[in-house]
């Protein structure tokens, strides 16, 4: 166990950052390897129908995470203050929640899915192919929640390595699977969605073990009761929703600009989707140090040492906007031969789609660093609700530029709604950081 809580700040949010970056990095690596498996084996097509379930999927699980984080920022909170009957109560009551949001997930997912499709106006050309695709993923919400939870569990106790070893597990599997149903038995999109599923329960199967073994403190003992606290389920649900649904509002707004971009050509639809891609990749660095930042700020918080947040929080910023600088360098100068990789058809439209995306965001990145940083300190205050709201301007802005200026700018509006969302949203948090901070709390 690693608490955060004492010892040099910065590098104990430097290290923990770093294997949550590298976790990061293997998630993102793995939806790379899978487009370029099938931008190779089965074309534009593909890559276009991937594009456009990866908005959907990104809602889904984007609220995995957020509610299972915010089950995480709760233990994170007990483990500070040394609580660790209520942490194991705390973990007992979220693998029950867990259960029952994948099922409930799994039938809602199912029964929405050929009318979202609809409603995002999805060409009929990619219609078949993303629909099946949506649905076998659908099929692994329980094991995808599962997944997030046990690396919640591990983080909140300060232990960033493991989640990357069964992630990389997972990726290593998925891989494997993934190119042998495409390329050998031509399953296409589904391929990938079986190989996500086996490889994640694979994950989550050895997730359980090391937990079970190593942290027996997490678990409830013959000598207490293993029984459901409604209040300890609702301290759960009042952080997790929320959270779970701030993620959630990024990824409907990307469902509406994703409806709009169904319009244009899918060499848009496509250069879009590899775009994106490969910006995920270089972003997780500040996602990372924005999830180190939450479990520094929980534990700290639980421990009541306000003071250790405060510094925390300011030289974390300071390191995701240099990092932002270096990120916003790399997709500049570099970002078009990285693009030529996606596709055995690399078009110039098709490039030019990607690269004209980079150069209109990258000028965002500073902020986009110190929103996800703010916000993740916000959460580890336990103000879910508050990072929620931000979520839901964010989502707001990004809707109207592309309602409002699409039609009069076409593409070029696409790629503005994500800049635009970026810097209000980053502008806004940060004022609310500071004044719920000075509000609230006392810093000495």
């Amino acid at each position: 166990m690693n608490d955060m809580s004492k010892g040099k700040i910065l590098p104990q949010i430097l290290n923990f950052a770093f294997f949550v970056f590298i976790g990061g990095l293997m998630q993102n690596l793995y939806l790379v390897i899978n487009s370029i498996i099938l931008g190779q084996f089965v074309g534009n097509l593909a890559l276009a129908s991937i594009g456009i379930a990866s908005t959907i999927n990104f809602v889904v699980i984007g609220f995995c995470m957020g509610i299972t984080q915010g089950f995480s920022i709760n233990m994170a909170q007990s483990f500070g203050a040394g609580d660790f009957v209520r942490l194991r109560k705390l973990c007992y009551n979220a693998k029950l929640l867990t259960f029952y949001t994948g099922v409930v997930l799994t039938v809602a997912l199912a029964i929405i899915n050929t009318p979202l499709l609809k409603l995002m106006g999805t060409p009929s050309v990619l219609f078949d192919m993303t629909h099946s695709f949506l649905f076998v993923l659908y099929l692994g919400c329980i094991p995808l929640l599962y997944y997030n939870l046990y690396s919640g569990i591990l983080r909140s106790v300060g232990n960033s390595v493991m989640p990357i070893v069964f992630l990389s597990l997972s990726v290593v599997m998925n891989t494997i699977l993934t190119y042998i149903f495409v390329s050998a038995f031509n399953l296409e999109l589904v391929g990938t969605a079986i190989s996500t599923i086996i490889s994640q329960s694979i994950s989550v199967f050895f997730s359980m073990l090391y937990v079970k073994k190593k942290y027996p403190i997490l678990s409830i003992n013959n000598k207490e009761e293993k029984i459901k606290d409604k209040h300890l389920m609702k301290r759960l649900l009042n952080q997790g929703i929320p959270m779970g649904l701030q993620f959630s509002f990024t990824g409907i707004g990307f469902m509406v600009v994703q409806s709009f971009l169904n319009s244009f050509d899918t060499v848009y639809i496509a250069g879009y989707s590899i775009a994106t891609r490969i910006q995920n990749i270089l972003n997780n660095i500040y996602v990372a140090i924005g999830a180190a930042v939450a479990t520094f700020t929980s534990q700290n918080f639980g421990a009541r040492k306000y003071h250790r947040i405060k510094k925390g929080v300011t030289s974390a910023a300071i390191v995701s906007v240099c990092l932002s600088l270096v990120s916003a360098f790399i997709i500049t100068h570099y970002g078009e031969a990285i693009a030529g990789l996606f596709s055995k058809d690399k078009t110039p439209e098709l490039i030019g789609a990607t690269t004209n995306y980079f150069n209109t965001v990258f000028w965002g990145y500073p902020i986009l660093s110190l929103l996800i940083l703010y916000r993740n300190a916000l959460q580890g205050h336990g103000l879910a609700f508050i990072a929620m709201c931000a979520g839901f301007v964010e989502l707001g802005l990004r809707i109207c530029v592309v309602v409002f200026y699409t039609g009069q700018y076409g593409y070029d509006a696409i790629c503005h709604a994500d800049l635009v969302a970026w810097v209000a949203t980053g502008l806004v948090i940060m004022i609310m950081y500071y004044f719920f901070q000075f509000r609230k709390y006392t810093y000495r």
